[in-house]
Parts: structure tokens; sequence; C-alpha cells
């Protein structure tokens, strides 16, 4: 069935429908009329917003923990997880530490309002890039415990759902 667009936008006036909203209404013929299902679209549209919301919730606490675990226990971490020799100087790998942590702070002001702090979910894309490509490197070049593959690796996925988030939201600001 053929709608154009003129008998919609008398139908239903001149509102401003996102791409999102046109994809998702679906039509449907009732003695002739169409109806639009709007809480279809809204139950979309809360469902993504709820996941993208608990996404940057447990990335926040994804590098909560692992910043703080890294700093408190560093000296057990190398002594009996990663069975390497204690660093000479141990301040480098607590700052990088205490980066993640902040970089889960940062996390937990997108979780708390997404649209506001969306620079920040960029600035978490670069770091975690940065953290996997170095990772992956010095694991598969320089053998290097391979925990932090595992680490490059959730980074990996936290950055393919951030990057969706972005590309959503930017349609979402075309539309």
């Amino acid at each position: 069935m053929s709608v154009s667009w003129a008998i919609l936008s008398n139908k239903f006036g001149n509102k401003s429908w996102g791409i999102e909203n046109l994809l998702s209404i679906y039509y449907t013929t009732v003695a002739g009329e169409f109806t639009v299902d709007r809480r279809s679209v809204m139950d979309k549209q809360l469902k993504k917003k709820v996941f993208y919301r608990n996404l940057f919730l447990v990335a926040a606490l994804y590098d909560f923990i692992l910043g703080f675990v890294f700093f408190v226990f560093l000296h057990p971490i190398f002594d009996q997880i990663l069975k390497m020799p204690y660093p000479n100087y141990p301040s480098f790998y607590q700052a990088s530490a205490a980066f993640i942590f902040n970089m889960g702070l940062g996390f937990y002001f997108v979780y708390r309002d997404m649209y506001r702090n969306i620079d920040i979910v960029k600035v978490g894309i670069a770091f975690k890039l940065s953290y996997t490509g170095l990772a992956f490197f010095y694991v598969f070049v320089e053998n290097m415990p391979w925990i932090f593959a595992l680490f490059g690796f959730l980074d990996l996925i936290f950055i393919v759902f951030f990057v969706f988030f972005l590309r959503a939201v930017r349609r979402e600001v075309q539309a």
C-alpha cells in the first residue's frame, strides 16, 4: 500500500517526526483511516535509552573497580596473578589505574545524563582505543601477560557499543 507524505502530513499535522519514529511507526487501515501506534514508538525508544544507560553504568562500574583494584592491590597483583617482578616505579602503574578510575567517573556522568555528557563518550572511545592497541601490541609482540589482552577485548566490546550510541544520537539529532 502506498501512502503519500501529503496525506500523512494533512492527517497528523506538520509535526517533526524523527527518522527513528518514521521507521518504527506502522500504519494500519481501519475503515479507510490511518492510525499511528505512538506507544510502540515510545516503548522502543525507552528500551533503547534504558539499554544505553545501563551500558554506561556497567562501563562506570568496570572502570571504577578495575582502577581501584590495580591502584590499591598493585603489589599482590604483580606477585600472585601476573607472576611478574614488582616494578621499580609503581607510580606509573598507579597513575594508569587512577586514569582508569577517573574514566569510570566520566562514564558515571554519562549514565546520569547521556545527552549532556556525550563528549565524555568520545573521550572514552579514544581512551579505550589507546589501551586496546597498546595491550594487544604488548601481549602479542612483547609477551606481556594475557590478562591485559582480556581487558583490551572487553574495552573493544565497550567501544563498539559506544559507537552505536553515538550513531543513534546523531540519527536523533538529524531527524
